[in-house]
């Protein structure tokens, strides 16, 4: 699954800004966190023919380039666009819709600036770290008239849910004031990725 094919959280239908700014009717994509479930999240949308990569964006440059080749060769296109700040994507005029993929202290303000700037946008989870930045990034999506959808993957699948519904039905339970979703994806770093040496924009992770 992805964004194009599930209900939007807020905002108007997808229909209503399929090739809205696009001559060409592609929707066109950028994508600001290039390394793990930012780029799941662009390449599902890019099985969709509707959809076409212009930009991507990443603090790390192997990261950034190894995703600019992937998409290339998913495609057969070469992203016109390789941002190492992701102000760029929100200036980019050709953008319809933003994919943020980014660490959780950096959903907030690229959520609004997008919103501010005509976007759509699909953000990963968590939304954000506080109900303050959550309460200002649908604010946004309200004020502009934009679709804002949080990813919810692995807690929204039929693998996760289909036991939980099936334990609910067969049992005494039929309230659950609260539900823990615990999900083991993926290894522990290793000593070698944790001391790379690469040209990591310090000054932009951190905010």
């Amino acid at each position: 699954m992805s964004g194009l094919t599930l209900s939007p959280l807020i905002g108007k239908s997808y229909s209503s800004i399929y090739g809205q700014t696009a001559p060409s009717n592609k929707v066109k994509v950028a994508l600001i966190g290039c390394r793990s479930m930012g780029y799941g999240d662009l390449n599902t949308f890019l099985d969709y023919p509707e959809t076409e990569c212009v930009a991507l964006c990443d603090v790390d440059d192997e990261w950034l380039n190894k995703r600019a080749a992937d998409v290339e060769k998913k495609t057969g296109k070469k992203v016109p666009h390789l941002y190492k700040d992701w102000r760029r994507v929100i200036d980019n005029k050709d953008v319809d819709v933003v994919i943020i993929g980014t660490p959780d202290h950096w959903h907030c303000l690229p959520t609004v600036w997008a919103c501010q700037a005509g976007k759509d946008v699909y953000v990963e989870k968590p939304l954000s770290n506080t109900i303050e930045e959550c309460n200002l990034m649908e604010k946004a999506a309200r004020k502009y008239n934009r679709i804002v959808q949080v990813g919810q993957w692995q807690r929204r699948t039929r693998t996760g849910r289909t036991p939980c519904n099936s334990y609910i039905a067969d049992s005494w339970v039929r309230y659950a004031p609260y539900v823990y979703s615990l999900i083991k994806v993926g290894a522990p770093l290793s000593p070698s990725s944790r001391t790379r040496q690469c040209p990591l924009e310090w000054t932009m992770i951190c905010g």
